[in-house]
This record gives structure tokens, C-alpha cells and sequence, in this order.
């Protein structure tokens, strides 16, 4: 009965940093370290109590719901401030962080029993509880979030390149800007707009793709559109979200914008940061979601069920599997930090390709290597096998803050942990309940086949992981272009779009990738300056097989205009003596 209190504090785990997610952001790490730590200590004083009375209701209540509660908040408020402070290396920063989870293990191991045996069981949880709190304590109050302003080696907290310059600089760049672009004929807002530093609270949000929001200062909404027919057409912008500055008027100054590098550029694609409810639904979390359900899995109940597997299968004695559990914590902690920083390198999603490709082998074969009953083979797949499990830990914090912005890491963690949660106890009682079944048909411990018939359901549970990852868009081209007429969905593949849709499969070009891109980006202008479809009276823009096509509100096409598009990217269309660009 006493194992239950696992279960239970592995699913209030989940739910405290699901929940409490939000709040951590709201309230700062440091409150979030100091509220852990005093249900941590309230579950351990409860979990004594309950010993020393004997009531394992209270160690349910203690240990399990409590120190649940205090562990899941506690986990998620170091990983989400260092994801802001070290956004060159997001990687070896979540690394480091989920390692100290991992090496918890490993110091403590050999402290209970002999502290159990000097002061008894219950005094034992009083006196792990209070050294607990006393440390988490004092790494609460060390915890912060980076000022306004932050900037590391070149990067804001989003990881976008913008280098800070003084307020003379700003200034005078300013003036000389504005300057040019009335020079040019263009219209466009306050420069100033696009220069202003630090201040993000026009970053708002809707719905949908609506809400995609400016993830720095420099990121301002989109320029309008000359509707004179005689001025010169606007320079093509390449990036979701461009600066008010024109690429023609940056062009001027490119001296110094290189000698400064300020974050007014317009040729880059940068990251974009959704509202949190869109990053909630969106299809990337689902199936980063699953991802993290296939990557945890075989980890979670391979670790819970070690021990026995090398004293009943591989004839190890008490104290040699005690050893080679204690040397699987340290691969799950090398893991952790491994793979979190060769994400750095390689990227997130093909350091998990890599991890989940390594557990469906290693399952595949665990069969084979238990029915010859080979030991080196074993201890080396599950090493392999336990450092893929604990990567995953070390990655997904700097994947999710990749995808959804440093403002949605803290809630995106604490439910994507959730899937760990699931982990441990569903596929823990499941393979409880056929290991047990196996035990009443007749089969003994020894008989490696009651271990082989859970690891196939195991294995078809981290394909599924494999499969879905191959499907995560990365890119901020692959998740904001529009599917063409038809297509079902697009995935990159070498650098390259394949579209699969009612026309088979087809693959896009790199220039029909790009003409497709402006597209996008001339309809969102539109959209935002009410000229798109839907914004009344206005135009909507659709790319079709020959370029953009020009419609009208009722998805007319306007006088028949259809032109493929120009080189920049952008269509002309004739509506009446009104010409739109």
C-alpha cells in the first residue's frame, strides 16, 4: 500500500506545475521556490506523522498530495528563469537545471537508511524535511528574472540578435530615418515606434493567428501600403512580423547598422511568440505532447522495475543490482545534460529524433538480449536507454521556449510534464496488471516473457512518439504558411517543403517557398490595416497555382485581375481606377 503514495505524488506532481504554471509567471520564480518548499516541508512533517501514528492516509495526504504539490512547483521555477537568462544556451541551461532533479537521487540514496536506523522512520522525514527546506529556501531567494533590457552576447531573453546602443545613438538614428522615409514617398508611423526599447506591453493578443504578437521591441506591426499608384513599389519583407523601418531606407545606413547592429533589420525570419491559450491548441504542443508521452515511457517503467529484471532474469545478487541502478542514475543524469546541450548544436527536434530512434531499437532488441541472457548487453541498452529517458528532461524546456516564446515556458512545462505524470502511473499499473496476470497463468519471475509482452506495447507507444516528431514544425515558415488549395498538411524535409494533399505529394521549390512567404506576409499587412478579406470593403489576397489573386470581400476576383507574382513578391490588381499594391 505504501507504493501508492508514488503514484499519487507523481500525479499532483503534473498537476502543480500544470497549474501553478501561470502563477509562477505572474508572481516570479523566488515566490514559486518559497511556496515549493513549504508544501515539500508540510508533506514531509505529515508524512511523519502519519508513520508514527500509523495511518497511511496521511502519508497518502503527506508524502503524496504535499510533497507532490511542493516537488512539481518547486521543478518548474529554476528551469523557467534560466530559460530567460541564458537564451544562447537554452539547452545546457534546462540541462543543468532538471540535472540537479537527477542527481537528487544519486547524493541521498544511502542517507535515509542509516539515518532511519540511528532516530527511527518518522524523525527521519522530520529531520530530510527541515535540511530540504532550509536549502530550497536559500535558492529561492537567489532566483530572478532578467531586467528589462537583458542582453547576452548579442541576445534578448526571445534569443533574437539585437545589440543595445545609447539614447543619443537612438536618437539620431531616428531622425535620419524618418527623414528618408519621407524622402522616399513612403508612409509609415512614428519611427520611434520601431525604435523603442524594452517596452513590450503592446504585444497583445487574439485568436487564432491573430494573436501572434512582436516577441521584441524591435518587432512593431506591419507597415501600410502606398495605394499611389505613382510612387514605387514597396521593398518585399521577408520577416513575419517586419520592423517599420523600410528595407530601402535601411539600406541607407548600413554602415551603421553594422557598426551598431540595433535590432531595426529586416532580413531575418525571427521568432514569434504566441498567446498562451494558442500555444495551448496549437498542433505543435499536441504533438510535442505526445513526443514527451513516447520519450518518458519506457524510461519510467524500465527504472521502476530494474532492480528486479537483474536479480530475476540476469541472477545478479541484492547488492550488485543496488549498483547497477545506482550507475543508471547517473546515465539519466549524463543524459540530461548530454542531450540538452547537443540540442544547442543539432537542434531540439533531431536530438529527440535521435533519442526516441535509440529507445525503438534498444525495445526492439531487449527481447533477444533477455532470451540469450546476455548481462553486458542488457546493462549497455538500458544505460543508452535510461540517458535517452533523462535527455528528454533536459531538452524540452528549451524546445518549448523555442516554439512559444520565454513568456509560456513556465505554464508549457508544467503541463507538458503531465505527460510524465501519465507516464509513471498509467503505464505503471499497466504493466503492474500484466505482470501480474502473467504471474496467476503459470509463469514465474524468472521467465523473461512476463517483462518481453510489456515491452511491445511499450515499444508501439514510443513509435507513435517517433512518428508524431517527424511532424513538429520547427520553422517559423513551416508553422504560419498557408496550406495550398487541396493540401492536407506540409512538412520540411532537407531544407526542403513536401505538400501532401487530394494531388499526392508534391515538393516546393525554394522560389515558390519564397513567393509563398511574401504572399502571406502582404496578407497580413492587409489584414492589419483592414484592407484584407474580412476586414471590410477591403481586399483579400490568396495565393493560387499562377501567383496571387486579388479578391473582394465576397471572394470575387477583382475585375477578372489575376497576376502571377513580381519578383518581390507582391501582386497588382486593378479594381475600378484604384490600383492596390
Amino acid at each position: 500500500m505504501a507504493a501508492i503514495t508514488f503514484y499519487i505524488a507523481l500525479g499532483c506532481f503534473g498537476v502543480a506545475s500544470s497549474i501553478m504554471g501561470p502563477w509562477l509567471e505572474r508572481n516570479g520564480p523566488t515566490k514559486a521556490g518559497l511556496l515549493g518548499a513549504v508544501l515539500f516541508l508540510a508533506g514531509n512533517l505529515i508524512t511523519a506523522v502519519g508513520i508514527y501514528v500509523k495511518q497511511i492516509s496521511l502519508v497518502y495526504v503527506g508524502y503524496g498530495v504535499f510533497g507532490g504539490l511542493g516537488l512539481g512547483i518547486s521543478y518548474i521555477s529554476p528551469v523557467s528563469a534560466l530559460q530567460k537568462w541564458f537564451p544562447d544556451r537554452r539547452g545546457v541551461a534546462a540541462g543543468l537545471a532538471v540535472s540537479g532533479f537527477g542527481a537528487g537521487s544519486i547524493v541521498m540514496a544511502k542517507i535515509p537508511d542509516p539515518l532511519a536506523a540511528a532516530v527511527g522512520l518518522p524523525m527521519t522525514f522530520v529531520i530530510l524535511g527541515c535540511s530540504y527546506f532550509v536549502v530550497m529556501v536559500i535558492c529561492a531567494f537567489v532566483f530572478r528574472v532578467p531586467p528589462p533590457g537583458y542582453i547576452v552576447n548579442g541576445l534578448n531573453v526571445w534569443a533574437v540578435r539585437v545589440d543595445d546602443i545609447d539614447d543619443s545613438t537612438e536618437s539620431e538614428v531616428r531622425t535620419e530615418t524618418e527623414s528618408d522615409v519621407q524622402k522616399l514617398g513612403l508612409k509609415s508611423p512614428s519611427i520611434s515606434q520601431s525604435l523603442h526599447f524594452g517596452d513590450t506591453a503592446n504585444c497583445g493578443s487574439s485568436s487564432n493567428f491573430d494573436s501572434l504578437r512582436p516577441v521584441h521591441p524591435f518587432q512593431q506591426p506591419m507597415p501600410p501600403i502606398n495605394v499611389d499608384e505613382n510612387s514605387a513599389s514597396p521593398i518585399s519583407p521577408i520577416s513575419a512580423t517586419p520592423t517599420m523601418v523600410p528595407s530601402a531606407v535601411m539600406s541607407m545606413h548600413t554602415s551603421r547598422r553594422n557598426s551598431m547592429r540595433s535590432g531595426a533589420q529586416t532580413n531575418y525570419d525571427p521568432s514569434i511568440s504566441m498567446s498562451l491559450m494558442d500555444s495551448f491548441h496549437s498542433r505543435e504542443f499536441r504533438l510535442m505532447y505526445i513526443m514527451f508521452l513516447g520519450n518518458t515511457m519506457a524510461g519510467v517503467v524500465i527504472i521502476s522495475r530494474l532492480a528486479n529484471i537483474a536479480t530475476d532474469i540476469f541472477g545478479h545478487n541484492k547488492g550488485s543490482a543496488s549498483t547497477i541502478v545506482s550507475i543508471n542514475g547517473g546515465f539519466n543524469l549524463v543524459g540530461r545534460l548530454m542531450f540538452a546541450s547537443l540540442s544547442d548544436r543539432i537542434g531540439r527536434k533531431n536530438s529527440y529524433l535521435i533519442m526516441l530512434g535509440s529507445q525503438v531499437v534498444i525495445l526492439a532488441t531487449l527481447p533477444i538480449i533477455m532470451r540469450t541472457n546476455t548481462n553486458w548487453a542488457f546493462l549497455m541498452v538500458v544505460w543508452i536507454l535510461t540517458s535517452c529517458y533523462g535527455g528528454g528532461f533536459g531538452c524540452i524546456p528549451a524546445y518549448l521556449c523555442d516554439m512559444f516564446g520565454p513568456s509560456n515556458i513556465g505554464p508549457l512545462h508544467g503541463v507538458i510534464l503531465t505527460s510524465w505524470s501519465i507516464s509513471s502511473v498509467g503505464a505503471g499499473l499497466l504493466f503492474t496488471a500484466v505482470y501480474n496476470h502473467l504471474l496467476e497463468s503459470g509463469y514465474t519471475t524468472h521467465d523473461g516473457y512476463i517483462y518481453s509482452v510489456n515491452l511491445y506495447w511499450i515499444l508501439a507507444a514510443v513509435l507513435v512518439g517517433l512518428f508524431v516528431t517527424l511532424f513538429v514544425r520547427t520553422g517559423i515558415r513551416d508553422r504560419l504558411l498557408p496550406n495550398e488549395p487541396g493540401e492536407f498538411f506540409h512538412i520540411r524535409i532537407f531544407k526542403r517543403i513536401l505538400m501532401v494533399g487530394r494531388f499526392g505529394i508534391r515538393r516546393m521549390s525554394k522560389d515558390q517557398e519564397q513567393q509563398a512567404w511574401n504572399a502571406y506576409i502582404m496578407q497580413r499587412q492587409l489584414e492589419e490595416q483592414g484592407l484584407g478579406g474580412g476586414g471590410g470593403g477591403g481586399y483579400g489576397v490568396q495565393r493560387g497555382a499562377n501567383g496571387c489573386v486579388v479578391k473582394d470581400d465576397s471572394g470575387q476576383t477583382l475585375d477578372g485581375e489575376e497576376k502571377g507574382c513580381q519578383a518581390n513578391g507582391f501582386c497588382k490588381a486593378t479594381a475600378g481606377t484604384t490600383k492596390r499594391v
